[in-house]
């Protein structure tokens, strides 16, 4: 559905915002509330029915809230004090107070239809239960959907087709793997075999942004693998790819291209450059799978998580010990084990890290994203100089890499270059389709620490959003509200702070967090403390 409102398009299917035919670009929790309100212009929408709609149930303070309609109220250029299309009703809740126009189609302005105008039933757009059905069956906000059609056998021999659903199952398991991807059954493109393909109705049939097909060659003891990535709204190719191989080992073959493709849609859709970098380097499927684990598991920082990375990058630097993506989440593991405060030896744990983040730059010495780690550990130790040497040296080998750019945005924020920092995490932020927790949460911080409060505390709910327990963004929004008198909200983010991490203390934050300026780290240990966390 297309919502028209003054200049203003709000294309619910393709989940975009136009204003003048210019796209805007929304982070996924605030189209889904500025959908929310458009959708019920007729009426108030409470801040229960928000709380169910947006976070799925889960209590959040009303700061949280009113973070969130700013930014909705930012996308359409409205304000606060106006209120010229977003009113708040006090103790209620919020209304869309403008008329929007409901479009069922784009296929032109001449033709379009109005489903609003007068004598228009809306009600006769309402789909069969099977439509229903599927609407609610629809992946969250902030998740890629894509369907892998039956790639078709191109060679005479029947015999291959056993080899080419193999490459197909293969991707799709491989492809339910990949966080923030939603991706259709095999038993639901049964009936996409051998017929001819219209992608911009199948993708309106299965409700999928993207759909992967392909053909299989074979001949004369070679495959030949074509793959392409399509954008189903536009029908517009994203990527595509040609694979020559001999035929020598056939699992070994389906083990290469699966990893190939899974690398090829991680960048384009997920992770930007990043997915690149850790999958080269290995032959190993079992390695780089292990690998691709890891590095999720590592990301989100907390404890268990962390362990369990760690463990699955020894795993994958047992099957492949000059895998240097397996050091570098090695590493990665024993550096967040001492940002966290959780370690029984920091000394040890830190010279770990190091020690692994040094071995994989044996490897490939111009990895952005070991360099980029290893300026990382450097901060822990208080190098700030060295630090700041690899930082620069990771963006000169990965200039769009945008695990490389986060690791030196957070290195300037810890050596108080506050404007650079910022610069370089909405960088960082810009390059990957979908953003990990860790960029918008060290943003939201650098922007506390500019005194930018307002943008601090949207920052730190987007991390929220994208993990609901990421234990940082709490202790942001805790030093936020404080320093804005809020005294309640910064207690609920105190006591969300002790949930996740019940022994954490004043003192774990002074010793683990490597402020170059003293002034900054004595502000955070300050409202910490206002917050009420334990003085340790």
């Amino acid at each position: 559905m297309i919502y028209k409102f003054e200049d203003f398009e709000l294309n619910t299917e393709q989940q975009e915002l136009f204003r003048a035919g210019v796209s805007r670009k929304l982070q996924p929790q605030v189209f889904a509330l500025l959908e929310l309100l458009v959708s019920n212009h007729h009426r108030i929408v409470t801040k229960d029915e928000i709380n169910e709609r947006i976070w799925g149930g889960r209590i959040v303070s009303e700061s949280v809230v009113n973070s969130r309609i700013y930014s909705v109220r930012q996308a359409v250029d409205d304000g606060g004090k106006t209120q010229r299309l977003i009113k708040t009703v006090h103790s209620r809740g919020f209304r869309f107070i403008a008329e929007p126009k409901l479009i069922t189609h784009r296929a032109s302005p001449s033709e379009a239809v109005l489903e609003n105008e007068p004598g228009h039933d809306i009600s006769d757009t309402i789909g069969s239960d099977e439509e229903v059905n599927r609407l609610l069956a629809r992946p969250p906000f902030g998740i890629s959907s894509i369907a892998v059609l039956p790639f078709q056998n191109m060679s005479e021999n029947l015999e291959h087709h056993h080899f080419v659903d193999g490459i197909c199952e293969d991707i799709i398991t491989a492809l339910t793997k990949v966080p923030r991807l939603f991706v259709l059954g095999r038993v639901s493109l049964s009936n996409y075999r051998d017929r001819p393909v219209d992608i911009q109705a199948i993708g309106r049939e299965l409700d999928v942004q993207y759909v992967l097909e392909g053909s299989v060659r074979c001949s004369d003891n070679r495959f030949r693998i074509t793959a392409q990535l399509i954008e189903t709204s536009t029908g517009d190719h994203i990527w595509a790819e040609r694979f020559d191989r001999e035929m020598q080992n056939i699992f070994a073959l389906q083990d290469e291209m699966t990893r190939e493709v899974i690398t090829a849609l991680q960048v384009e859709l997920v992770d930007g450059e990043d997915a690149r970098l850790w999958s080269s380097g290995t032959t190993n499927y079992q390695a780089w799978e292990a690998v691709m684990k890891a590095r999720e598991l590592c990301l989100t920082r907390r404890k268990f998580n962390v362990i369990a990375g760690r463990k699955l990058a020894q795993k994958a630097i047992a099957l492949d010990e000059n895998y240097g993506g397996a050091w570098n989440w090695l590493g990665y593991s024993y550096w967040a084990e001492t940002l966290g405060g959780w370690s029984d030896d920091t000394v040890l744990a830190l010279s770990l890290a190091k020690e692994a983040a040094e071995r994989g730059l044996e490897i490939d010495e111009t990895n952005a994203g070991m360099l980029g780690l290893l300026a990382l550990v450097m901060i822990s130790m208080r190098q700030y100089e060295t630090a700041n040497e690899l930082a620069h040296r990771a963006i000169e080998f990965g200039p769009n890499n945008n695990y490389a750019i986060g690791c030196a945005g957070a290195i300037k924020m810890y050596c108080n270059e506050l404007e650079l920092a910022e610069s370089m995490l909405r960088k960082a932020m810009k390059l990957a389709p979908l953003y990990k927790a860790g960029n918008p949460e060290i943003l939201a911080a650098t922007l506390m620490l500019m005194k930018r409060y307002d943008e601090a505390i949207v920052a730190a709910n987007e991390c929220l959003e994208l993990d609901p327990d990421y234990f940082y963004a709490y202790c942001t929004l805790a030093i936020v509200y404080c320093e804005l008198g809020r005294d309640q909200d910064a207690a609920l983010a105190a006591r969300n702070i002790l949930r996740i991490n019940p022994e954490y203390t004043v003192q774990t934050f002074a010793v683990h967090q490597p402020f170059q300026d003293k002034e900054s780290l004595n502000r955070c240990l300050a409202g910490l403390r206002k917050a009420g966390i334990p003085e340790g």
